[in-house]
């Protein structure tokens, strides 16, 4: 059982609890921005099972107050996170920096789609978006401090 990290300020960390196989058919996509790429990086990969998981405990990391967990109550909050094979072990895929299948970027979209599904081209829409906004963000950081 794994532990996963959810973001860099308030840490949530999940632990799976049982896997389900995916039937086949199943794929899941990232696409995630950079401020320095030209396009958006996306990346989709077949889903091999999904997780069943629990929020075992949370921590508040890089604030300077306190990095010591604070263990949630019993029901547990639950999710079901895709996951996929990398030939080793099973690796979630989530928005949060796990597994994003070698999208490490810091803003991403995941889609998760069945049998004779696609994926949704208003997803990449956003993340060309969101790369405009960051150039343009960097661009008037930039000028600032000329």
């Amino acid at each position: 059982m794994t532990d996963y990290v959810e973001d860099l300020h308030t840490g949530k960390y999940w632990e799976t609890v049982a896997v389900t196989a995916a039937p086949e058919g199943w794929r899941v996509q990232a696409i995630s921005v950079n401020r320095y790429a030209r396009k958006p990086h996306c990346a989709e990969a077949p889903v091999a099972a999904f997780l069943i998981q629990e929020l075992r405990y949370t921590a508040r990391l890089r604030d300077g107050t306190s990095n010591k967990p604070v263990l949630c109550d019993h029901p547990y909050e639950t999710r079901t996170v895709a996951a996929v094979f990398d030939g080793v072990e099973l690796k979630a895929v989530d928005a949060h920096g796990h597994d994003r299948l070698g999208v490490d970027d810091d803003t991403g979209w995941i889609e998760v789609v069945g049998p004779g599904e696609d994926f949704d081209p208003a997803w990449l829409d956003s993340a060309e978006c969101r790369l405009a906004e960051l150039k343009e963000e960097k661009v008037q950081k930039d000028g600032a401090t000329s």
